[in-house]
């Protein structure tokens, strides 16, 4: 071990770490793009964002897509869709809509490809897998 590497503290290192995969989804579709954009693991800040956007009972595609906005980036890792949020006016509770409303429009091959990619990065389960894609 090196002198510079005995001065840096383990603090230092793990804060260089980068641990959000990325992953390049072929997107051929959207060959605008190259044919690919990319899908990102969500930090924990993102994912309890995502969470509170989900409503009980509300279409298992609408919470793919709502996911979707929130791991879609380009390739230097902005944000490509918006991602809705819940407002309070007047002591009321109302869901402001992201981009989900797009993607769920989308060809079903597409959005499963994605979906597969973002829930995989996200360790969201096969169980949950299924019911976005019905």
């Amino acid at each position: 071990m090196s002198k510079q590497t005995q001065s840096v503290s383990l603090r230092d290192e793990l804060l260089g770490v980068e641990t959000l995969v990325r992953e390049a989804v072929p997107t051929p579709e959207w060959w605008q793009r190259d044919g690919e954009i990319f899908a990102t693991a969500l930090s924990a800040q993102d994912g309890v964002a995502y969470a509170a956007t989900i409503v009980e009972d509300e279409p298992a595609d609408v919470t793919a897509a709502k996911l979707l906005t929130f791991t879609l980036v380009d390739a230097k890792g902005k944000r490509i869709f918006k991602t809705g949020h819940h407002i309070t006016t007047d002591g009321n509770k109302q869901y402001v809509a992201g981009d989900e409303g797009f993607l769920v429009k989308l060809s079903g091959k597409l959005f499963n490809r994605l979906a597969d990619v973002a829930m995989r990065l996200n360790g969201i389960g096969d169980g949950e897998k299924e019911l976005a894609k019905n």
